[in-house]
């Protein structure tokens, strides 16, 4: 038997509201489903996020599966045994569909004047261009005439440089989030050497990225259509950005290849784009209580992944200096301040401070983690060495136990 892609999560109850479905179902003789009420749209939400999804590949659509799902299953048995079947064997069917080619039209603040114009990033290609295609302008056009007043009005990026992404897929949302996902981790690594590292006079409202995605996002198929009828994305926190300048394009294009082919080499290579791409979606964030929040929640993901090691950041990020008691400080600092945030709904009016704090925290970590490709075999291996002892003779210690170790065993 092939290996669930889906499964319920652990400690949750989805017959519950299963339970609750089947008083308000309706099944015709001829076997359409009906649901009485509004509770329905508030279980299926519920249900979606009662799903484990790490298995899951980014083709799959989860909400349109679930909904289908439990449609299916309402004919039959309203169980959770049989609700998972159905997810499976629906999201196996669609898995079984052939790939698609699709193409992703939005915009970036980037220098008008960029270096480079087509380059691979992850499975898609980045074209940067003058003009969208005709085809796909129109189909782009017709989409965007319906963006209410409001996205309109908070400002122009008409003057951002035009990208297409081409991807491939098994679904539009698949797509999508992979086009974006891409496009992001190049982006990523471009505000790593672009952002300012700090700003002393500023507006505390404005994003820390320089380099931001356009209002609109749309997706198309390889004829110009759009890929899902009226649908369209976009950015709702946009702020206007001026367009990028570059000191050294040459080096920044050198830089950032290297980080690029680097993470795609690694083991984890997941990891590592989730992390990029977690860190300049939280410094596009006009909230920099906000910002700071998501960003230690990334440094998190990378530094402590599967642990509840609230010390574990600190301790290992700081291990990467010279002066690491001056720097565990700072980030304790910004952890307490995380904390409050989180718990008690305390923001801080030097919280953009902090975003920089943490993105210079984000570079030297992440840098770790690139350079040292070759000396560990993993993430985790890699932060398992950053718990090593700082002192000197602390270390010198160490090493005579694993000396002693390996004459206990034979082995030296």
């Amino acid at each position: 038997m092939a290996k669930p892609i889906y499964t319920w999560k652990k400690n949750l109850k989805p017959q519950v509201l299963l339970d609750k479905l089947s008083q308000i179902v309706q099944v015709t003789a001829d076997g359409k489903v009906s649901f009485v009420g509004w509770d329905y749209h508030e279980i299926i939400v519920a249900l979606e996020n009662m799903v484990e999804i790490k298995n899951a590949s980014r083709d799959l659509y989860l909400p349109s599966l679930i909904s289908k799902a439990v449609t299916q299953s309402a004919k039959e048995n309203l169980d959770n045994n049989t609700v998972l079947e159905n997810l499976n064997r629906l999201a196996r069917d669609h898995l079984a569909t052939k790939i698609k080619n699709y193409r992703v039209l939005t915009s970036l603040s980037l220098p008008l004047s960029y270096p480079q114009k087509r380059f691979k990033v992850g499975n898609s290609q980045i074209h940067i261009v003058t003009d969208f295609p005709k085809k796909y302008q129109e189909q782009r056009n017709d989409l965007l005439s319906q963006t209410d007043e409001t996205s309109k009005g908070n400002g122009s990026d008409s003057h951002y440089a035009k990208v297409v992404v081409y991807c491939k897929s098994k679904s539009p949302y698949g797509a999508i989030k992979q086009a974006l996902e891409d496009l992001d981790l190049w982006r990523g690594i471009l505000c790593i050497f672009t952002n300012p590292q700090m700003e002393m006079i500023g507006d505390s409202y404005k994003p820390v990225n320089t380099i931001r995605l356009g209002k609109f996002h749309t997706l198309h198929e390889e004829n110009g259509n759009a890929a899902l009828n009226k649908l369209y994305w976009f950015e709702p926190n946009f702020v206007p950005a001026n367009n990028a300048k570059l000191k050294n394009p040459e080096l920044l294009l050198k830089n950032t290849h290297f980080f690029i082919n680097t993470i795609t080499e690694h083991k984890d290579k997941s990891l590592l784009t989730e992390g990029v791409v977690r860190y300049v979606r939280s410094l596009d964030e006009k909230d920099q209580n906000t910002a700071v929040v998501k960003l230690w929640a990334t440094l998190e993901t990378l530094a402590t992944r599967g642990e509840s090691n609230c010390d574990a950041i600190s301790r290992r990020i700081s291990f990467l200096f010279e002066e690491y008691n001056y720097h565990a400080q700072i980030l304790e600092h910004i952890r307490e301040y995380r904390n409050s945030n989180i718990h008690s709904g305390l923001e801080n009016q030097n919280a953009k401070n902090f975003a920089f704090q943490l993105q210079f925290y984000f570079y030297r970590l992440f840098l770790f983690y690139v350079q040292s490709i070759r000396d560990f075999k993993s993430i985790d291996e890699a932060n398992k060495f950053l718990d090593s002892p700082k002192e000197k003779n602390k270390i010198k210690e160490e090493i005579e136990k694993l000396k002693l170790a390996l004459k206990m065993h034979g082995k030296e």
